[in-house]
């Protein structure tokens, strides 16, 4: 973590030096990203932020709110590829959470309609 600590220093400082306003934005809440100790990364991200005086959007603990919290509205998107491999929305609709049960209640919507 200690490379990865500089690398961040020394990009807040160049940018900084050149007068650029930054946002770090931190890793997002996944299953995937967490079982990789996100929460190490996460941590020290914050920290070097808050040394560098860089205002962070915690983006990980948005998306674990969201992933942690039941009834969750969100929208459900159907993409789609043709022969081509030229990506096509197929459609999209509200729900709670992305799950299972939110893409079975979306496809008898879809069959309905």
């Amino acid at each position: 973590m200690g490379s990865t600590a500089a690398m961040i220093r020394d990009g807040l400082s160049r940018l900084k030096a050149n007068g650029v306003d930054v946002i770090v934005v931190d890793p997002q809440y996944a299953p995937a990203i967490v079982k990789r100790g996100a929460d190490t990364m996460v941590d020290m991200i914050a920290l070097t932020t808050r040394k560098a005086r860089v205002d962070l959007f915690d983006r990980f603990a948005v998306m674990r709110h969201w992933r942690l919290t039941d009834n969750m509205p969100c929208i459900l998107v159907s993409i789609g590829a043709t022969p081509e491999g030229k990506k096509e929305l197929i459609g999209f609709t509200d729900g709670m959470r992305e799950s299972a049960q939110s893409w079975r209640i979306r496809g008898r919507r879809h069959a309905s309609a």
